[in-house]
């Protein structure tokens, strides 16, 4: 009996929050140490599937945003870019500001910590556009399905005319949930542990329309293109010009570090360090 309450506890038993810092520490050194082409192709897969779970959000949402039941279910679809991205082992910027706790602790220098999410960064956004021109070369957005094309737009759209103050406190927001759902996946012990607080907490990001810049690189962009592409179909967005779309990319970016390095690493690295 004392036999099966040890293997019960040891291998069934959720790690506890310390537990859990502690393989943040490790994961985050072992990923900052990668070979750069390594992070450069695992940044651009996230790139494609944080823009697959966009894909799934639009197609499911763009008939019928009314319903809350539809709503919730398209949010929870829209979760599962970051399931694959984090099953899979791909990384998304947002989710590697809890990089900071290592930054924190010594473990991992300024220069470097900058260096590996402005990597990361750019695959993640090298990701996206290729999965925008796979979507566009389909023609899934087409004639068939232009709803789904001019809500796609929309979305661009109305991101980017939100005020700059809207957008970093939106941007807080939405990553320090993002992040709150991969730190909890951290306490799981198999796929259905992870996968859980992710899908539930994560799902909340579109809901609540927050802003986090992996999704961020695959809306704007397609919509850019959106109108290009289907010329007959769709008007284009006026406010998705070069100027605002980095302004906007630059304020969801800078929100995102504050809500995730700020609000989520830091504070456990506080709790934990000692």
């Amino acid at each position: 009996m004392k036999d099966f309450k040890k293997y019960w506890h040891s291998t069934f038993d959720a790690y506890t929050p310390e537990q859990m810092y502690h393989k943040v520490q490790a994961y985050s050194q072992s990923q900052v140490v990668m070979p750069v082409h390594k992070q450069l192709m695992l940044g651009m897969v996230a790139g494609g599937y944080i823009g697959l779970g966009c894909v799934f959000f639009v197609f499911l949402l763009a008939w019928d945003t009314s319903s809350s039941a539809n709503l919730l279910l398209s949010g929870l679809v829209f979760s599962s870019g970051y399931i694959m991205a984090v099953l899979a082992g791909a990384e998304v910027f947002t989710c590697n500001n809890l990089q900071a706790m290592s930054w924190a602790s010594g473990k991992i220098s300024t220069v470097r910590l900058l260096q590996r999410w402005g990597l990361i960064l750019f695959a993640n956004a090298f990701g996206a556009l290729g999965l925008v021109i796979l979507i566009l070369f389909s023609g899934i957005l087409g004639d068939g399905n232009k709803e789904a094309g001019r809500f796609a737009l929309n979305l661009a759209h109305n991101h980017v005319y939100l005020g700059i103050s809207e957008i970093f406190f939106r941007a807080v927001l939405g990553n320090l949930l993002i992040c709150i759902g991969i730190w909890i996946s951290f306490a799981g012990r198999t796929v259905t542990d992870k996968l859980i607080p992710m899908a539930l907490i994560i799902s909340a990001v579109p809901i609540l329309n927050l802003e986090h810049v992996a999704a961020s690189l695959f809306y704007v962009p397609l919509g850019i293109l959106l109108p290009i592409w289907y010329p007959e179909m769709m008007e284009p967005a006026v406010h998705l010009t070069f100027h605002s779309t980095s302004v906007y990319i630059a304020a969801v970016t800078a929100g995102n570090i504050i809500g995730g390095s700020g609000m989520v690493a830091l504070v456990y690295y506080v709790v934990y360090r000692g």
